[in-house]
């Protein structure tokens, strides 16, 4: 089992910045995959990956 962790900061300051590069990764591999993120019991967002 692997687990891909991407953090990002929700500011709009830190849109498209070093900041936030693990969550961007995170989602683009959502898109090339077409996977769709559910929202957790929190401020988060996750992806199953069977």
């Amino acid at each position: 089992m692997f687990a891909f962790v991407g953090l990002g900061n929700p500011d709009k300051i830190y849109d498209r910045t070093r900041h936030n590069i693990g969550k961007e990764i995170i989602v683009e591999f959502a898109k090339k995959k077409k996977l769709q993120f559910k929202s957790g019991k929190g401020h988060f967002f996750f992806l199953n990956v069977l």
